[in-house]
């Protein structure tokens, strides 16, 4: 079974950790501040040595972005290959650049969360929603399929 560890269960970490409690995944969290939660089907680690002997598949990291670059670190001497980081990746080019050489040197696939209400698409529907006034009723559907998906804006 696969074992994913969340850093930082925050509002977003306890969105990932409700979902993957759900899957048949093993779950393990971090994090500094003790946090109340609803599940309880799930490890809850108190350093990287814990983290480093439980050695999961994939790490979520949700924490400040000031935070992301040095958690990678921690990560040097871990087998673990795959990240999902929450956005902002970092917060300056210069960190970026650490992760980027962090993500070749020790051969880890690196995932950053994107958040489309930057899109140029979403601004102008957003733009002409205003235009009209306040809205009455709205049905909205977001395809995550972009290849597949049709539409062009």
């Amino acid at each position: 079974m696969k074992k994913i560890l969340i850093i930082g269960v925050g509002s977003i970490g306890k969105r990932y950790l409700q979902i993957l409690t759900k899957k048949k995944i093993f779950v393990g969290i971090y994090d500094k501040k003790k946090t109340n939660l609803a599940v309880n089907n799930f490890l809850i680690f108190k350093n990287f040595k814990e983290i480093k002997r439980w050695c999961p598949d994939a790490v979520i990291i949700s924490t400040t972005a000031n935070s992301h670059s040095a958690i990678l670190k921690k990560f040097k001497k871990i087998n673990t290959k795959l990240f999902l980081i929450e956005k902002p990746l970092t917060l300056g080019k210069k960190d970026a650049e650490l992760v980027k050489i962090f993500s070749k040197k020790y051969k880890k696939k690196i995932y950053m969360v994107s958040n489309l209400r930057f899109l140029y698409p979403i601004k102008k529907i957003k733009k002409i929603i205003k235009s009209l006034g306040r809205p009455l009723y709205s049905h909205i559907y977001y395809n995550h399929n972009f290849i597949n998906s049709k539409s062009k804006f």
